[in-house]
C-alpha cells in the first residue's frame, strides 16, 4: 500500500531466522557438525517459546553425516552443546535430552560410558537449574521494553521527517509551476474478437502439439501491506493501534464510500478557503494543513482504509470522497486537502492550476486508458477529473520519498453489501455444477470506478469477494470433491465454459473493458479474457495447481501445470509443463487449443 509505514522492523525475524537454522531452514554454509553447534547456540536466548521437537531432527541429521565423515569427537561435541541447552530449558524437556543421547548412542560413535555420564550430570544440573518460567517472563519483558524504546524512537524520527519534508515542499510550492502540455489519453486497444464463441466439432480429435511463445511478462508487483508493524510474538500478540496525536476533535463527521458508513474527526473550523491560487497562498495553505489539527483525519482515514482492505487506488479514491465531503463541495480546496493527505500517505501526486481550478495528477504504476495525463520527467501523472484545458500550470516536483500508486489489489474490498438480483449459473456437462448467486452492487461500483489496465495479471491475482465465494465454493468443492486433477480442471473447464452468455466488450460495453471474477457474475455476459481470468482463480484456489494466462493477438486462455502426467497441447517453460485449457472453446476438454491460436505466436502472463 501507498499508506506509510512507521520505519520500525521488530524483533519477530531474528527469531524466525533463528528457527530457520535449527530446523535445517537456514543457509548455513559448513560442515554439518558445525551447522548443527551454530544453531543450538542461536536458539539459546529463545528457547522459551520454541518447540524443540525440531532438535532431534536437526540434532540427528548432522550426526549422520558426521557418522560417515567419521569424525565421533564432534558427536560428543554436539551432545555437550545439546546438554547446555537443555539445562536452560524447563525440567520437563530432560526426557527429551535421553531421547536424543539415546539416539546419538545408536550411531555407535559413542561409548556407553559417555551416555551414562550425559544422563547423570543432565538429572543434577537440570534439578539445581533456576526457574525457567521466571527468567523467561524477564526475558520477554526486557524484549519489549527495547522494542517500545525502538518503536518511540523510529516514529520520533519520522515525525521529523515528515516536518521537515512539509516545511520544504511548502517552500519549493513558491516557485516550482511550469506550464506544460496535456497529452491526450491512451486508448484501450482495440482487440478483434469473434463475435460468438468458437464451438469445438464433433469430430475434433485431440493433438499433443507444443505451442510456439516468444514473450514472458514477468509477475506484476504485489501491492504493499500497508499494516503497522506488530509486536513481537511472545505469547499473544497485542493489537497496537494506529498512534494517536492529538486528543479527538469533539464531532465526529460521517460519509459514504460505496454504500460504507465512514467517519472522521473534523470540526467545521477545519475547513479553509483558497483566496486565490498563486503560490504564496498555497505554500501558506500547505503549512496550515502540516499542523497537528489535521493528523486526527489523517489517522481516521488509514484506519478506514485498513479496515475496507482497500488497495492504493481504494485509498487514492476514499481520500478524494473524504476531502469533498469534509470541505462542503468539490472545488480547489478540497483538492488540495486530498493533495496534501495522500502526500502524507507516500502517493506520488503533483497539483495543478487549470485557469483558475486546481486539479489533482496522481503518477500510476500500471499504465491506464481513458486519462489524460501530464509527463514529469517521465512519469506520467494522470489527471483523474475531465477538463478541456490543453495546457496545465505543473508542481513540478512530488512529496520526498513517495511513489507511484498501484492499481493492483492484494485484497478484495471489504464494503458494505447491496445485493443485486440472484442469477443462477451452470454447467451444461455437469448439471450438478449449479448455484445461485447474489453479487454485491457497492463492490460492482467500485470496480467500475477502477482504471483499466492491459496487465492481464492484475485482474487474475485479485480473487472473488467473500459473499460470492461462501457460495460457489461449497458447491463446486463438492462436486469435485474425490476426482482426479484432470477431472476436476475439465470440470471446472465446463462450468466456466458453459455458464455465461457470450458477448464481446465491445458489444456489451462499447469499449474493450476486462472483468474482475465479481464482475462476470454480475454483467449479462462476458469473453474470452474474463473467463480466462475467472478459471485461473478457480485452478489456484481450489486444486493449487499453478496457471499462466496466454495472450494471443484476438484471444485470451489459460495454460495450467498438472502435478500429474497430462496430454494435450502444450508449452513447456522453466517450472515444468504447462496445458493448454481454453474457458472460451466450448465444449474443449484439457489440453485442446483452438486451431487458429496454434498458428501464432503466444505471450505468456505469469501468475502467482
Amino acid at each position: 500500500m501507498i499508506i506509510r509505514k512507521y520505519p520500525i522492523n521488530g524483533l519477530k525475524g531474528q527469531k524466525q531466522i533463528a528457527y530457520g537454522n535449527a530446523v535445517g531452514l537456514g543457509n548455513i554454509r559448513c560442515r554439518p557438525e558445525r551447522a548443527t553447534a551454530q544453531s543450538l547456540f542461536l536458539l539459546l536466548p529463545f528457547q522459551g517459546d520454541w518447540s524443540v521437537s525440531h532438535l532431534p531432527k536437526a540434532l540427528l541429521r548432522d550426526v549422520a553425516l558426521a557418522r560417515q565423515r567419521k569424525r565421533a569427537f564432534f558427536v560428543l561435541a554436539m551432545c555437550i552443546v545439546a546438554l547446555g541447552y537443555y539445562l536452560v530449558a524447563p525440567l520437563g524437556r530432560f526426557g527429551e535430552l535421553l531421547i536424543v543421547i539415546k539416539r546419538i548412542n545408536r550411531t555407535h560413535l559413542m561409548t556407553k560410558q559417555i551416555v551414562i555420564a550425559l544422563a547423570l550430570v543432565a538429572v543434577g544440573l537440570s534439578a539445581s537449574a533456576q526457574d525457567p518460567k521466571k527468567d523467561y517472563e524477564q526475558w520477554k519483558q526486557q524484549q519489549r521494553a527495547g522494542y517500545d524504546a525502538f518503536k518511540e524512537d523510529a516514529h520520533k524520527k519520522y515525525e521529523e521527517f515528515r516536518k521537515k519534508a512539509n516545511e520544504e515542499y511548502a517552500i519549493f510550492m513558491r516557485d516550482g509551476w511550469k506550464q506544460m502540455p496535456i497529452e491526450p489519453a491512451i486508448p484501450m486497444p482495440k482487440i478483434p474478437k469473434p463475435p460468438h464463441p468458437v464451438v469445438v466439432p464433433p469430430d475434433k480429435i485431440p493433438t499433443a502439439d507444443p505451442m510456439p511463445y516468444d514473450t514472458i511478462v514477468p509477475l506484476g508487483d504485489i501491492p504493499r501491506s500497508h499494516e503497522l508493524p506488530p509486536l513481537p510474538s511472545l505469547d499473544e500478540p497485542e493489537e497496537e493501534p494506529t498512534p494517536t496525536i492529538t486528543p479527538k476533535p469533539k464531532q465526529q463527521f460521517r460519509f459514504s464510500f460505496y454504500g460504507t458508513d465512514c467517519k472522521v474527526r473534523w470540526d467545521e473550523h477545519n475547513r479553509f478557503k483558497l483566496k486565490d491560487l498563486n503560490e504564496k497562498t498555497l505554500s501558506d495553505a500547505w503549512k496550515k494543513l502540516s499542523t497537528e489539527e489535521y493528523d486526527p483525519l489523517l489517522e481516521d482515514i488509514i484506519k478506514a482504509a485498513k479496515r475496507m482492505s482497500l488497495n492504493d487506488w481504494g485509498v487514492v479514491d476514499l481520500v478524494r470522497k473524504a476531502s469533498t465531503a469534509c470541505m462542503g463541495r468539490d472545488g480547489s480546496e478540497s483538492t488540495f486537502l486530498a493533495d496534501y493527505l495522500l502526500a502524507q500517505l507516500g502517493a506520488k501526486t503533483s497539483l495543478a492550476n487549470a485557469d483558475g481550478r486546481l486539479v489533482l495528477l496522481v503518477a500510476l504504476a500500471e499504465t491506464v486508458y481513458n486519462y489524460p495525463h501530464v509527463d514529469i520527467d517521465g512519469t506520467y501523472y494522470y489527471i483523474l477529473d475531465k477538463t478541456d484545458a490543453s495546457s496545465f500550470l505543473v508542481l513540478q516536483q512530488p512529496f520526498p520519498q513517495s511513489e507511484s500508486v498501484n492499481v493492483r489489489f492484494k485484497n478484495v474490498p471489504v464494503l458494505n453489501v447491496e445485493k443485486t438480483s440472484a442469477r443462477v449459473f451452470s454447467s451444461e456437462k455437469y448439471p450438478a455444477m449449479r448455484v445461485s448467486i447474489t453479487e454485491n452492487k457497492n463492490l460492482i461500483d467500485f470496480f467500475n470506478h477502477c482504471p483499466i489496465t492491459t496487465s492481464w495479471d492484475a485482474y487474475s491475482q485479485t480473487s472473488i469477494s467473500k459473499e460470492a465465494k461462501n457460495v460457489l465454493y461449497p458447491m463446486l468443492r463438492k462436486q469435485i470433491s474425490g476426482k482426479s486433477q484432470i477431472d476436476a480442471a475439465n470440470m471446472l473447464l465446463n462450468f466456466v465454459q458453459t455458464c455465461f452468455q457470450y458477448a464481446t466488450d465491445g458489444d456489451q460495453f462499447g469499449y474493450e473493458r476486462p472483468l474482475y471474477a465479481d464482475e462476470s457474475f454480475y454483467y449479462p455476459a462476458n469473453d474470452c479474457e474474463d473467463r480466462s481470468i475467472l478459471y485461473s482463480i478457480l485452478v489456484r484456489e481450489l486444486l493449487g495447481l499453478d496457471v499462466v494466462l496466454l495472450e494471443f493477438p484476438q484471444h485470451l486462455a489459460t495454460a495450467v501445470k498438472f502435478k500429474t502426467k497430462v496430454d494435450g497441447d502444450y508449452l513447456d517453460l522453466d517450472d515444468g509443463r504447462y496445458i493448454v485449457c481454453d474457458p472460451t472453446y466450448i465444449g474443449a476438454p484439457v489440453g485442446m487449443a483452438m486451431p487458429e491460436c496454434k498458428k501464432t505466436t503466444v505471450t505468456i502472463h505469469l501468475l502467482r
